[in-house]
């Protein structure tokens, strides 16, 4: 249950009427949900909150207000925590490594029937947890990225080659194939997600298989201190432009898995002064 919300103007407010001890969780609720917004308005496809970005009831309660249906969970946990604000919210299980029996769960108990694999090994325990066929498996490819500040691919992703085994053993299950790439973490040029589109044209034309879902993944920015990006609706742009030039992807419906670029500007910053415009 959470504890009564205390609103201030301003952080210095904050220090001077509690002169907290322990940290103290400072929310700028009109700056997250125009964030969100914004995200929801320019981004050509369906938006996932990424909830390992801050999983705090609050930002998902701001998150949920501003529009957000549809969530990116890693664990059972962050749908619990999700469906105990929302019962109807959307979850996704987007994480390529689980735990024995999270599927059956998500599954059963949240109603999950998004979930991603990398491997052939994790494809099989997903399948031998799911009760039914009723489930869309997207193969998570590598996207080889030297721009992103924390670069994914080099800890999950298949390989071109690995991606079409994949998703001809999805379809032969009799599960829905689609595709997916993470690009990394804090992406400042959206050339990374150009190149990764170009990679999944090259992948489904190798497959021969047909989809209907690309989820693109998170990485999108959120400038800190020392830190400039390209503005989202550039990265917007480039991936719509790029989506649209390449025959097998131009009908295809874009998800993206934000957390940072929603939420970030939301929260405290280095600033002592208002909130941040």
């Amino acid at each position: 249950m959470l504890q009564p919300t205390m609103a201030f103007g301003s952080i210095t407010d904050v220090i001077a009427e509690l002169n907290p001890r322990d940290p103290v969780y400072c929310i700028y609720p009109q700056v997250l949900r125009r964030d969100v917004r914004r995200f929801l308005d320019g981004f050509p496809g369906r938006t996932l909150y990424a909830l390992k970005a801050n999983p705090e009831p609050r930002v998902v309660q701001h998150v949920l207000a501003a529009g957000v249906e549809h969530f990116d969970a890693a664990s059972v946990e962050e749908m619990e925590l999700v469906h105990g604000i929302d019962a109807a919210a959307c979850c996704y299980f987007m994480a390529p490594v689980r735990m024995r029996g999270a599927v059956r769960t998500a599954f059963t108990n949240h109603g999950v029937r998004h979930f991603v694999v990398d491997h052939i090994d994790e494809l099989k325990r997903v399948v031998d947890e799911l009760p039914s066929n009723d489930a869309v498996i997207f193969v998570r490819m590598a996207a080889l990225n030297p721009d992103a500040t924390y670069n994914l691919s080099e800890k999950f992703g298949a390989t071109p080659a690995r991606a079409v085994e994949l998703l001809h053993e999805i379809q032969d299950i009799g599960m829905e194939p689609a595709l997916a790439f993470n690009t990394g973490s804090l992406v400042r040029r959206p050339a990374a997600f150009v190149n990764a589109l170009e990679r999944c044209q090259d992948v489904l034309g190798q497959a021969n298989v047909d989809i209907r879902l690309l989820d693109i993944g998170g990485g999108f920015p959120s400038n800190y201190p020392g830190m400039t990006s390209e503005p989202l609706t550039a990265f917007f742009d480039a991936i719509d432009e790029t989506r649209r030039r390449l025959p097998l992807l131009a009908d295809l419906e874009l998800l993206a898995e934000p957390g940072r670029a929603l939420i970030a500007g939301g929260r405290i910053t280095a600033d002592a002064g208002t909130a941040p415009q």
